[in-house]
């Protein structure tokens, strides 16, 4: 390293130093070992190749770092077999494959890590049931009703209580049919089907699972694209040696910042710093008497807010109550370097007026979903979200916005939007998980899942799968086109489930249990993370809010007390890794339901919360992160807005 000369002189304007003491760079910034920050190297890395015309090089990288990252290149051989066998109508081969699929699990103590993306762990389960009723397509469209009848009782039956009851309904009514086709005035989706469109439909379904698996090979916790990285090599070495000569002329610069970890190396800097610092606070309490007066609780008695839902980007959040009220509520206090501020954000909106206590809401883009007791209401905000005029909110007709409502027999515990925006799941007091579409208001179908209630329904981020949460402590991952059941993470220690979330890269499941304790789930492989999450109190509530944040390291609670809990992953000390669950050794193509993925609580270590916020004055009745900003609000009617530098 070059030091500056101890020579002095006002002529040659050299500085003088002591050559004795070299330059030592004080780095602000420490990146995490973790499997993220090395594939995105090798992604950085290989853009760079492949830029300088290196492809064969970049090519090689590729497929080593495929290799070693996600030990999947034994199972897509298996697997382009197998597209092989179902084209070529060898069933026989087609089962042997799927047991070699099933067993190509690395031995306990392999150097080669299992780290298997949802994509693959999906198809695996999914294979045997669209084999075994591809098969039995197949037997019914020949015409041969005893071997289809015998097929249908030794190899389908068993699928029953793994797949939803219409769906199996469909299967037997074919036992009635000559061919596949004669059912179509029935069940419309079989009006064009024929054994060389339902093979090609199974190939497709492979091909797709290790397309993904080629096309993302480097990154355990998001999916990434094969467009250019978002940070160039060539950029980040000009900003590295930026950033030492600059601190070695202007030390004092960075004596005193504290040490950032960050866990990914395209994700903004600024997303690194988790909301913790209040920013700002609206008192509902005020609003609704002013404003609302109809609505607003009568005497001293304050505005129980029962859930809340941030539109940050129009400067504002919605806001539902126990009475029924939801409320769309600007921030006009937000200043424009915090939140972009809409110029028409400027008045509260009453958005709908549900007959029953609101339990949740839920957003997709300008959507917004509410329900409570037995129906679920969809409403369209377009004009208050997207509308460039400044008197949007005074022209806005609630009467219109309303764009379905979706009535049970049971009361509605829990609801979520699809990815797509155009399916909703509800989740119901008896056990069923309803899917509906939400552009016609029609019912798609019916999953019985248990007999005690669905209590929090999530979807991953690709919509194939939904997780759904019942009131014993189970949580199952559905396959939401055929409706199998996956598989199940249940803990062995009897424990009601509050509620549950999914990580922003869809590869954790965060389950909040009654008491207080919140553990975090591995849905890549089924096993759960040697943590507990403490320190929260919730001895009287059935519903605890969880959220994360912007990153799958930053873990937020509300609570009893009033606080906001907030976890940071990164200061966790690491724990040993577990050995992987091996799978079984065989598994009946019949199959039975599917068998939990854990079956033991590993040593935990109790984690403590990083920051408490003593900002509500009641019961915490809901959290929500979007982007960088966090929302709170409580049964005291008071709501909060944090970021990662607050101003109250």
């Amino acid at each position: 390293m070059f030091q500056p000369s101890g020579e002095g002189g006002g002529k040659s304007g050299r500085v003088a130093c002591d050559p004795g003491i070299p330059f030592t760079s004080s780095l602000i910034v420490d990146v995490a070992k973790n499997e993220t920050t090395r594939t995105e190297t090798v992604q950085i890395i290989t853009s760079w190749l492949i830029d300088q015309g290196y492809t064969s090089s970049a090519q090689l990288l590729r497929e080593e770092a495929t290799s070693q990252l996600r030990g999947e290149h034994q199972q897509r051989k298996v697997l382009r077999s197998m597209c092989r066998a179902v084209e070529e109508g060898a069933w026989d081969a087609a089962q042997k494959n799927l047991k070699k699929l099933l067993s190509k699990a690395p031995a306990k103590g392999s150097a080669v890590k299992l780290e298997s993306t949802s994509q693959i762990a999906a198809l695996t389960r999914s294979l045997p049931f669209l084999l075994t009723q591809q098969q039995f397509l197949e037997l019914v469209d020949s015409d041969d009703n005893q071997k289809a009848y015998t097929f249908f009782m030794k190899s389908v039956k068993p699928f029953e209580s793994s797949i939803n009851r219409e769906h199996f309904q469909r299967l037997n009514y074919l036992l009635t049919c000559k061919t596949v086709a004669e059912s179509a005035s029935i069940y419309a989706e079989y009006q064009n089907w024929t054994p060389d469109a339902g093979r090609f439909q199974i190939v497709r379904v492979i091909q797709n699972a290790m397309g993904c698996s080629s096309s993302y090979p480097y990154c355990r916790q998001s999916n990434v694209a094969a467009a250019a990285p978002p940070r160039d090599l060539d950029d980040l070495v000009r900003q590295a040696l930026s950033f030492e000569l600059l601190q070695g002329q202007f030390p004092s610069l960075t004596k005193d910042m504290a040490k950032v970890r960050v866990d990914s190396l395209f994700a903004p800097l600024q997303a690194r710093l988790p909301p913790k610092e209040p920013l700002m606070a609206i008192d509902l309490n005020e609003i609704m008497r002013e404003k609302f007066p109809l609505l607003a609780p009568k005497g001293d008695r304050r505005v129980r807010i029962t859930a809340c839902q941030p539109f940050l980007s129009s400067s504002a959040v919605v806001v539902s109550t126990h009475d029924g009220a939801v409320l769309w509520t600007p921030l006009e206090s937000v200043s424009a370097s915090y939140v972009p501020r809409s110029s028409f954000a400027h008045d509260e909106v009453l958005l709908y007026t549900h007959k029953y206590p609101v339990r949740g809401l839920a957003r997709h883009e300008s959507k917004l979903l509410c329900w409570g007791g037995s129906q679920a209401v969809v409403l369209n905000l377009a004009l208050l979200v997207d509308a460039p005029t400044s008197d949007a909110a005074d022209t806005f007709d609630r009467s219109k916005c309303v764009t379905n409502i979706f009535t049970h027999a049971a009361e509605t515990y829990c609801s979520c939007f699809f990815p797509c925006g155009t399916i909703v799941a509800t989740g119901l007091s008896e056990g069923t998980v309803t899917v509906w579409d939400a552009v016609s208001g029609t019912k798609m179908y019916e999953n019985n899942c248990n007999t005690l209630a669905i209590v929090s329904i999530v979807t991953n981020r690709t919509g194939t799968v939904y997780y759904a949460a019942s009131k014993d402590g189970i949580i199952r991952s559905v396959d939401t086109v055929t409706g199998v059941t996956t598989f199940t993470l249940v803990a062995p220690i009897t424990s009601e489930i509050s509620s549950i979330t999914l990580s922003p890269s869809s590869s954790m499941l965060l389950a909040s249990y009654r008491g207080g304790t919140m553990r975090l789930w591995d849905i890549l492989t089924g096993n759960l993370l040697p943590f507990r999450f403490t320190g929260v109190e919730n001895n009287t509530r059935l519903r605890v809010p969880i959220a994360f944040g912007q990153l799958d390291s930053y873990l937020f609670s509300g609570s009893e007390d009033g606080c906001v809990y907030f976890w940071d992953l990164t200061t966790c000390c690491e724990p040993e890794p577990l050995p992987a669950l091996a799978a079984p050794e065989s598994v009946p193509v019949g199959g039975s339901s599917p068998r939990p993925v854990a079956t033991r609580w590993p040593r935990a270590e109790m984690v403590r919360p990083t920051t408490k916020c003593r900002t509500h004055q009641a019961c915490v009745s809901d959290v929500k992160a979007e982007g960088s900003f966090l929302v709170s609000c409580g049964e005291d009617g008071l709501l909060y807005v944090y970021s990662s530098r607050g101003e109250i």
